[in-house]
């Protein structure tokens, strides 16, 4: 029989999704599947227990062991997801919440040769964002994926820090990954994958990628809510550990440098720019961005230009802040091949600083 693949399955008052999730489970061309079920302490969890139940005996041929697990009160994500792991048998361990779906029938089966082909002891793949109103979005970006193949380590790492370019959700490991380096930092209590693969990178492990969709991820999730006061502080202690010195940095240079540049003046910098303002006391000199259409536009008294606008300008004088999330490798590669590097002369700007900072 083939190696077992564990499916953990994460659940709090989201249990109303369960079918389609085990749906995509139980059509699974794979055959020796172990599904965990750990439920933070979702409320009617009894009645939907036995609706799973009968679903499973119903329609799980190929999931050879079940485990359903209630927590009778909320735990977060990150002490849930690690007693899920505790109870996994199976060689490769691949996570999948309740609101998600694999994406076709081969995934799992597509993994487990994925891992035999390739040395990886944790690789990521492409997934598909859904909405409610129906719009699709394929992640990661080509430029993520092309630099977590081909870049060094360290420099996926400095990126990594920055954007994390594939989430726990779509990234399956062997279970031995964990045996080596350990369960997940109970230190935080909603995120779990971002500091968990910066750890890993610390510790030499690359992280692999292969070229398929793995899963279909609905969108939203408490890892989304910014509001909620326990991710924040989740945030907080991964950012002062992994980005204090760049982003003091930046804190310093909207001080210190004679023109300060923001790249892009899309839903990020509308949403965030008067916050980062207000926490040095700066005004944001000039805007540029690559859409022509916005070239000569005016927002807040500040005209928007090319950004061929930089290389006018002395790099020495000025610091970019750069506020497109979804461009900014392509960004960041433009400004480095003008002489700029990263950290020091531009850096990424996002909520999660400001966060941090205690600005929002």
């Amino acid at each position: 029989m083939d190696e077992r693949i564990s499916v953990i399955t994460l659940s709090f008052n989201n249990l109303e999704y369960y079918e389609e999730c085990l749906k995509s489970i139980t059509e699974q061309t794979y055959q020796n599947i172990e599904w965990i079920l750990c439920d933070d302490g979702s409320e009617n969890f009894e009645y939907n227990e036995k609706n799973i139940k009968t679903y499973l005996k119903e329609h799980g041929g190929n999931v050879r062991n079940i485990i359903i697990h209630h927590n009778e009160k909320n735990m977060g994500v990150v002490k849930n997801y690690e007693q899920a792991i505790r109870m996994a048998t199976g060689e490769y361990i691949f996570y999948l919440a309740i609101d998600d779906m694999f994406y076709d029938n081969n995934v799992l089966s597509d993994v487990v040769k994925y891992f035999k082909e390739t040395n990886y002891e944790i690789f990521g793949g492409y997934w598909e964002m859904f909405y409610e109103d129906g719009r699709k979005q394929k992640q990661p970006s080509n430029s993520q994926v092309m630099l977590l193949k081909n870049e060094s380590l360290k420099k996926v790492f400095q990126r990594f820090i920055r954007i994390p370019m594939v989430v726990g959700s779509c990234t399956p490991f062997k279970k031995e990954l964990i045996e080596k380096y350990g369960f997940v930092d109970e230190g935080y209590k909603h995120l779990e994958d971002w500091p968990r693969y910066l750890n890993l990178m610390k510790n030499g492990v690359k992280i692999g990628f292969i070229d398929r969709c793995l899963i279909k991820y609905r969108s939203g999730g408490i890892t989304t809510e910014i509001e909620n006061k326990d991710l924040i502080l989740d945030y907080k202690r991964l950012l002062g550990e992994y980005m204090n010195p760049p982003y003091s940095y930046i804190l310093n240079a909207m001080k210190e440098k004679k023109y300060i540049i923001a790249w892009g003046c899309s839903g990020g910098f509308l949403k965030y720019y008067k916050e980062w303002e207000s926490l040095v006391d700066r005004r944001i000199d000039l805007i540029v961005d690559k859409n022509q259409e916005k070239w000569g536009s005016m927002i807040d008294g500040r005209e928007i230009f090319s950004p061929a606008k930089i290389r006018e300008m002395d790099s020495n004088e000025i610091y970019v802040l750069v506020f497109s999330w979804v461009y900014y490798l392509e960004i960041a590669e433009e400004l480095e091949n003008m002489g700029f590097v990263e950290g020091k002369h531009f850096d990424l700007i996002s909520r999660e600083v400001l966060v941090w900072q205690n600005k929002l």
